[in-house]
Parts: structure tokens; C-alpha cells; sequence
């Protein structure tokens, strides 16, 4: 980051936080190195090494995100549910489509009972893109 400081916005931000110190640590600079620009000691504009925005790394939200099967499987079925569209599929062309294997999708299916419905006595199931049409294709099975 290239931040660049005039002798008016080192004065500004001593106003702004109350003391040298207080400046330097807020815009990224030691004490010693914001004193020597402010008095003109060090000629030209202040260029601190390193400005603090915040924690550095990823986030345990990221963390989450790749790892955690409880977060990535139901938001792959959401995303796969929403390629349907109103329309249907059964359940192993479904889990191709959504990027989920059998396994995964059995784990975490009755959380969305009401995108699929069950044919006939093998339990085939379908899985449908919306409320509505699970809705009419289970009235048809009955």
C-alpha cells in the first residue's frame, strides 16, 4: 500500500487522536519515525513500511466454507435445487447435478423433505425445484 502523509495530515491526525503516539500507532508508523517527519527532520512526504488494516489470513468463515460437510453439502443441494428450476429429476441424476454423493445426499435429505417425493413401494425418490411442484407430483403418486 502505497500511503503517502504532508506535514498537515501528520498535525491533522496528532488533533485527531490526542498525542504523537496515538497518531503513529493508528497510521502505521514507530513514534520515532512520526516525530522526525513531523519536526522536518526526515525530508519529504511520510511513507509508513506497514499500514495495520486488520487480522491477516483467512477467515474462519473460509475455514468453514472449504471444510465443514455441514456448511458445503446443504448449500451444494440449495445450489442444485435452484438449477431445477420447477423442474424434477430423481435422485441420482440429482446428486451428479448438485456435486454431492449418494452418501452425503442421504445424510442431509430431511432437511429438504420438501423437495422430493417418494414413488412407489422401492422408495425411488424424485427431487423437485420447488415447494409447488413436489406439491403436484405427490398428488399424482397418491
Amino acid at each position: 500500500m502505497d500511503c503517502v502523509y504532508s506535514k498537515a495530515d501528520l498535525e491533522k491526525a496528532v488533533k485527531q487522536h490526542g498525542s504523537q503516539r496515538k497518531a503513529a500507532k493508528a497510521l502505521g508508523f514507530s513514534q520515532t519515525t512520526f516525530h522526525d517527519h513531523l519536526s522536518g527532520r526526515r525530508g519529504g512526504e511520510a511513507k509508513p513500511s506497514m499500514v495495520k488494516t486488520g487480522a491477516v489470513g483467512k477467515s474462519i468463515a473460509d475455514f468453514r466454507a472449504q471444510h465443514d460437510k455441514s456448511f458445503i453439502i446443504p448449500k451444494r443441494i440449495k445450489e442444485g435445487l435452484a438449477m431445477l428450476g420447477s423442474g424434477w429429476e430423481y435422485e441420482l441424476a440429482f446428486a451428479k447435478l448438485a456435486g454431492v454423493s449418494l452418501g452425503d445426499l442421504g445424510n442431509y435429505r430431511e432437511q429438504f423433505a420438501e423437495f422430493y417425493i417418494v414413488i412407489g413401494r422401492d422408495s425411488k425418490r424424485a427431487w423437485t425445484g420447488s415447494k409447488a411442484t413436489a406439491e403436484a407430483m405427490r398428488a399424482m403418486v397418491r
